[in-house]
């Protein structure tokens, strides 16, 4: 079983668990707890304050943070981000690949984005220490090449998702 299966795997039944202790603290058995809404983004938060789909996506991000907590590999926390968008019906693309040129030269060098979510909001997911300048300016150059104007950087990695959430806007 390849690393992605392992991890595919791990969230899922991570995320199982998780919706049958929300389903039981709602009063039910645990059994056909899909309706459970289990990530509603916060409509006060500031990131989501000029696109609501923004705070859908940091719901999902909570989500999952609440469920694995931080320490487990970027790969991890990707998968649960692809489950978590499918089951808000949010239409997503994962590792999109960014072509790039270069003085009007299409370069085999190809850099893929952890997720474009609705064609216009790129999310940037890491699980590292802490973020730093170079992460941000990652994020801007892929808005830049891409032509989008709204990025998420998100670190798992940290005690509190707000503390790893970065939302840039150009």
């Amino acid at each position: 079983m390849g690393s992605d299966a392992v991890g595919r795997a791990y969230c899922e039944a991570k995320m199982e668990t998780r919706r049958h202790e929300v389903a039981k603290v709602h009063g039910g058995s645990g059994e056909g707890v899909d309706s459970v809404p289990m990530h509603v983004g916060n409509p006060e938060s500031p990131f989501a304050a000029d696109d609501p789909l923004s705070g859908r996506i940091i719901g999902a991000a909570i989500a999952v943070h609440r469920s694995l907590g931080p320490g487990l590999l970027e790969s991890v926390y990707h998968e649960c981000m692809r489950i978590e968008l499918e089951e808000l019906g949010v239409p997503f693309k994962s590792e999109f690949p960014i072509p790039i040129v270069y003085r009007g030269r299409a370069l085999n060098a190809r850099h893929k984005l952890d997720l474009i979510v609705d064609d216009r909001i790129i999310v940037e997911l890491k699980a590292i220490d802490a973020l730093a300048k170079i992460h941000e300016a990652q994020l801007l150059t892929y808005l830049r090449l891409t032509n989008k104007r709204l990025g998420l950087l998100i670190n798992f990695n940290v005690p509190l998702l707000r503390d790893g959430l970065k939302r840039i806007v150009i």
